[in-house]
Order: structure tokens, then sequence, then C-alpha cells
């Protein structure tokens, strides 16, 4: 019975993640990058702060790690990413976002630390620090000292690290 309560709360937060409202007017610009395009040979590349935030606006897009950051503010939720991140062995530091950085991934995330994590929620869910469920490919990639935090915690939330559930591929994580 926990499980179960468990899963449809974890369920029900993915779906609403994942219905998004049509917002009004383009959408933003590539330019917002100051390198890349955004295809697989030439991804866009992160060099702070404001850049890393900006996966959330592209997330078919391939993305590439310049240097390690240092985050400031918390990150937007992705619901779906099917793009490529190649962190280049970088270190992200101080990631925060509310449940999941990613909620679904179909993509592919390579050679990426992520130390000082901190994940937040609300109401009584599955809490994970890195990605709600992995249909995609994680490749060395690296949870560092994650914390999680709930204004509302009971015995039936359930705490996870890279990934709450996995479909694809982990490997050397």
């Amino acid at each position: 019975e926990l499980l179960s309560k468990l899963w449809m709360g974890f369920y029900h937060r993915l779906r609403a993640l994942l219905v998004r409202p049509e917002t009004a007017g383009p959408d933003p610009e590539p330019q917002l990058f100051v390198r890349g395009t955004g295809a697989p040979d030439d991804p866009f590349e992160i060099h702070s702060q404001e850049e890393f935030a900006r996966i959330a606006d592209f997330p078919a897009s391939h993305f590439v790690l310049r240097r390690a950051l240092l985050l400031h503010t918390p990150v937007p939720t992705i619901p779906e990413f099917t793009g490529r991140i190649d962190g280049q062995g970088h270190e992200v530091e101080g990631l925060r976002a509310s449940s999941f950085w990613i909620g679904v991934n179909h993509g592919e995330i390579t050679d990426l630390t992520i130390m000082g994590s901190e994940i937040a929620s609300h109401n009584d869910e599955l809490l994970t620090a890195l990605i709600g469920v992995n249909r995609g490919s994680l490749t060395r990639v690296q949870l560092s000292e994650a914390s999680h935090h709930s204004s509302h915690r009971s015995t039936d939330s359930l705490v996870a690290g890279l990934a709450a559930a996995n479909l694809g591929m982990i490997e050397d994580c």
C-alpha cells in the first residue's frame, strides 16, 4: 500500500510537470548563448549560471559545459529533456530545484558532477536529486552532498539519488 501511494504521488507530480499551459509569444531566441546553435555538431556552450538555467528553454538541444559553475539561484524544472548535456568532467555546485531538475529524461547526460544540490518539496511526494524518470542515458554522472527538504515530511516520503525510476541506462555513475 505504501509503494502504491508513493507511485501515485510521483505519477501525479510528473503529470503536472509535463502538462504545461501554452505560452503567448515566440520561442526564446538561441542568441541567449554566447556560442553554439544547440545542434549535435554545434552544442550551446554553457559558461554561466544564466546559461545553465536556459537549458529549460531548449530541452531538445545539445549543450556542453565549458567550466565549473556555482549556482546562486534555483533553476527551473525541465519537464521533459530530449537533448544532450556533456559536462566535460566539470562540477555544478548549488543546484536548487523543486522536486526534480528533470522530470523525464529521454536524452543523454554525460561526464557531469552535481555537488551540494538542494531539492525542495512542499507536499508528501517522492523527492529526487536529479531526475524523476530516466528513459535516456546517464553516463559518468556523479551526485555528491545532496540535501532534500520538505515542508511536510511524513513516513510516506521517499528520497532517491540520480533517478527515482530508471527505464533507460545508467552507467559508471
